[in-house]
């Protein structure tokens, strides 16, 4: 993929999350406020997953809204979750494991 791409990608994830109301990043939202994007299933969904601390959780939601903004999108799928978890979650587990 070329930088230009991803560059238009991006721009049309951020004017995505604008007309859908939502002006900070998604990187400064609380998960109380992400939640709302999620349906039953997901949520459901999410309190089974590896997401350990607040933080992680936080990270893991976060990631999966922007996600959601590239496809735009204004729920979260499960797919977003899943993409997340890889992203976030596995790879601070894996961190975590050169640290014991």
């Amino acid at each position: 993929m070329r930088v230009d791409d991803v560059a238009n990608d991006v721009a049309c994830a951020i004017e995505f999350r604008r007309a859908r109301g939502q002006q900070v990043p998604n990187a400064r939202l609380v998960p109380e406020v992400i939640e709302d994007s999620l349906g039953d299933f997901e949520r459901k969904y999410l309190l089974k997953t590896s997401a350990r601390s607040r933080r992680r959780k936080s990270a893991l939601l976060q990631v999966a809204r922007t996600l959601a903004d590239l496809r735009a999108s204004p729920s979260i799928e499960i797919k977003d979750l899943e993409r997340a978890r890889e992203l976030s979650v596995q790879t601070h587990l894996t961190l975590e494991q050169f640290t014991d």
